[in-house]
């Protein structure tokens, strides 16, 4: 028995042996195997990149650029195309810079209306204040009337205390004034109670009070010191509607019988008053004054 068992065991040992040896030459097999299909992807991938690489354009140095270069030439525009965007660039400037300029000059000519109307109304307050005196027992004196010496002798000793310009003249009944941001007046006292100021957005529209040119609404406007109060236009206008002083703005004050020059625009600034110092669309820019 002894003999069979060893027999046996030594039989099974071989057994294992064999099994095991077949097993470890399949797992090197599959190993190889592995190895070998690892290679050729890895050489198919270097094939591939390598033949790409080929089909690539060099990297082109340029003597003047030494340190550029470029994978595709650059697009460059011709002379023709340049010169046709130019044109385009032209012809919108063209049709824009009208409108822009315009409403610039409306936005500007506003703010220049508004402040020399608070410049204004506060000096004659401020006169009347210190002075003692009431509005309604203002009376001009009879020898400023259409004198431009006596009214400019006169504004400097009242109103002028309170404002400050640059500028002053006279020319017969007229007494003139500029101020700093190149704004200014043309004036004249038509009455013992009427203080007529045509404001210029710009001094040199300040010709004489008289001249078609200083208030058609665009660069210049009425204004009136009547009875102590600073108004925008006459009070002709006090108790109108914003349509009708539209179109007396648009077309003069043809229905007021205390004003002689018919053509005249005087209500314009008081329809930008009106407006909350803004020059609105349906606002007659563009209009001329009428003849008188």
């Amino acid at each position: 028995m002894p003999g069979l068992n060893i027999k046996f065991l030594a039989h099974w040992k071989r057994g294992a042996e064999g099994h095991e040896r077949g097993f470890l030459q399949r797992r090197m097999s599959l190993f190889n195997d592995s190895k070998e299909s690892r290679y050729y992807t890895e050489s198919s991938c270097k094939t591939h990149i390598a033949g790409a690489a080929a089909t690539l354009p060099k990297r082109t140095y340029s003597p003047v650029h030494l340190f550029s270069y470029s994978l595709h030439k650059k697009a460059a525009f011709t002379l023709a195309e340049v010169l046709i965007t130019l044109g385009i660039i032209g012809i919108v400037a063209a049709m824009t810079m009208p409108s822009l300029i315009t409403n610039y000059r409306k936005k500007q000519t506003a703010v220049r209306l508004e402040r020399f109307y608070s410049i204004m109304s506060q000096a004659v307050l401020r006169w009347q204040q210190d002075e003692g005196i009431v509005p309604e027992d203002i009376r001009f004196p009879a020898e400023t009337v259409k004198n431009g010496v006596k009214t400019q002798e006169w504004f400097s000793s009242t109103i002028g205390k309170y404002i400050t310009t640059t500028y002053q003249t006279t020319n017969g009944q007229n007494f003139s004034a500029a101020f700093n941001d190149g704004s200014g007046f043309d004036s004249y006292i038509g009455n013992e109670n009427q203080f007529f100021i045509f404001y210029c957005v710009d001094y040199k529209y300040c010709i004489n009070a008289n001249g078609d040119g200083n208030y058609n609404g665009k660069t210049g406007f009425l204004f009136e010191i009547n009875r102590g109060k600073f108004l925008t236009s006459s009070p002709y206008f006090d108790n109108k509607t914003r349509e009708e002083i539209l179109e007396s703005c648009k077309y003069g004050n043809r229905d007021d019988p205390s004003v002689s020059s018919k053509g005249r625009r005087h209500a314009c600034a008081r329809l930008i008053q009106m407006d909350g110092w803004e020059i609105r669309k349906d606002y007659p820019w563009e209009q001329t004054m009428l003849e008188n």
